[in-house]
């Protein structure tokens, strides 16, 4: 398959098709590797930003799997997003109570930490963030929501203004993608997670630290609590 330049609107999300139309066309499977980002870049004609964020989007569906210094790597072409929700948090469900071991450890400290030192550039962002979120939600559009409500932690992170933090968030963002990826998958939890985040962010802008881990911590609970309600014998609260 020949991979074309793009010259539209959303160009990652454009350019996210094209990939999964080149998988298929090619036959790819499981561990082969994707072109170099450079490669796409000039294939599509786009920025580099743009194809990360394409990349980013696949990953979140499960289809690829990016190593970072080795490349991006097909992990299922059919991707988990297909799977039935009930069906795919079952078997993960050891995996998924220790991410949200993790989060809840770190979370709550980053989004006072954040109340304390956001400047006004962190709240702006924030609050974008949290609109894209909501645009996604109000259409829809499972991806977006996930990579809006990862994008929205992760500024957080960098908001407490501990560089170490904002590192060890963004680091662990990847390796903690199934947890946002499981609760997110509910409607349900999609628009009340849009509100939580609204609660957390008018917090972190009103400088008021009990609220902002108080609000962090109930929206870490509330995620936990929709899994729970699939009824997972295993999925223990935190």
């Amino acid at each position: 398959m020949n991979l074309k330049p793009i010259a539209k609107s959303r160009l990652s999300e454009v350019a996210m098709q094209q990939i999964k139309a080149l998988v298929a066309s090619e036959g790819m499977g499981p561990g082969d590797r994707l072109p170099t980002e450079r490669e796409l870049v000039e294939k599509l004609a786009i920025s580099r930003s743009s194809v990360r964020e394409a990349l980013r989007m696949l990953e979140i569906m499960g289809i690829v799997e990016v190593k970072p210094g080795r490349g991006a790597f097909i992990k299922d072409p059919g991707g988990d997003l297909a799977v039935p929700l009930a069906s795919w948090v079952t078997l993960n469900r050891t995996t998924l109570f220790k991410y949200f071991e993790v989060r809840m450890v770190l979370e709550p400290g980053c989004a006072a930490l954040a109340a304390r030192n956001a400047t006004a550039d962190d709240i702006a962002q924030l609050k974008s963030r949290l609109a894209e979120f909501a645009a996604s939600q109000a259409c829809g559009d499972i991806v977006g929501c996930i990579e809006a409500d990862m994008g929205f932690h992760a500024l957080i992170g960098s908001a407490t203004g501990n560089n170490i933090l904002r590192e060890l968030i963004d680091n662990i963002g990847g390796m903690l993608l199934d947890s946002w990826k499981a609760a997110l998958r509910d409607e349900n939890r999609a628009r009340q997670s849009v509100r939580e985040h609204r609660e957390i962010c008018e917090a972190i802008a009103a400088r008021d630290e009990a609220a902002a881990r108080r609000f962090m911590e109930r929206h870490l609970e509330n995620a936990l609590e929709t899994l729970r309600k699939l009824r997972l014998k295993n999925l223990d609260p935190v």
